[in-house]
This record gives C-alpha cells, structure tokens and sequence, in this order.
C-alpha cells in the first residue's frame, strides 16, 4: 500500500469523524427541540440551574407567552438540527456541503456562545454547550486536515 492511499484513507477517516461529531450535536439539537415542544415544562429542558427554570412560576398571559415563546425556541431547534443532519448527509458525497456548514456554524456560533454565557453562566448546560463547542472545534479540526494534499 503507497503511502498516497495510507494518507488518503487517513482523509476519509477524519473526514468521518468530524461528519460523526457534527452529527451528535445536531441530533442534540433534535432531541431537546422535540423535547421543548411536547414537554409539560419547556422551560426546564436546559436543567433546573438556569434561569429559565423560573419561568413556570408565571401566570396568565405572560404564562401562556413565555410557554409559547419557549415551544417556539424547540421548533427552531428541532428544525437546525434535521436541516444539519440532512446537509452532513449530503456531505458524504460532496465534502463541500460539510464545509460550507461549518463556515455557517463558525459564522453563527460566536452569538450562540454569548448568549450561552450569559444566560447560563455557571450552569450544568454550559458546561455540555462549552462540551459541543469543544467537539465542534475538533470537527472543524479534522474536516481541514481531510482536505490538505488533496
């Protein structure tokens, strides 16, 4: 076996993995969105440390819009993350599609992160986002790799 096919196999192995990666945080996103939206308490899905936990102790129509604006926050969450699945599906055959979704994500991702700090500081899901972060930065790691020499 020549070196080229050893590097080339080396390409599509890292090429995987950030696939694989990608793809836990986007089903990450699927679960807690289906969960936000058919959950009794979609406030609660991002743990009772935050300061969303609150929220059910509202009543009346300030109720019945923070339980809506809330069911909405897990539609939008649902739908990235089966958009995500769906265009790292297509990255399979493309490894274009993987890279325009990461420069989507690393475009996107510094608001997500400052919304993270500073509504869940301190919390237990900050800790899993600074988790998925780290993750997301290996998957970008590995997906520029696969494309040197190539």
């Amino acid at each position: 076996m020549s070196s080229t096919n050893v590097s080339g196999t080396g390409r599509r192995i890292a090429r995987g993995v950030a696939a694989a990666l990608l793809a836990c945080i986007a089903a990450y996103d699927v679960v807690i969105g289906a969960q936000m939206l058919w959950s009794a308490e979609p406030w609660r899905m991002a743990g009772d440390d935050t300061l969303w936990a609150g929220l059910g102790a509202l009543e009346g129509d300030l109720s019945a819009a923070v339980e809506a604006a809330m069911r909405r926050i897990g539609a939008f969450s649902l739908l990235a993350g089966l958009f995500q699945l769906g265009w790292i599906a297509l990255s399979w055959r493309d490894r274009r599609f993987l890279t325009a979704l990461l420069a989507l994500q690393l475009a996107i991702g510094p608001v997500f992160y400052w919304i993270d700090q500073t509504w869940f500081q301190n919390t237990a899901y900050l800790s899993l986002k600074s988790f998925m972060g780290a993750a997301w930065v290996v998957a970008l790691v590995l997906h520029a790799a696969s494309w040197r020499e190539s």
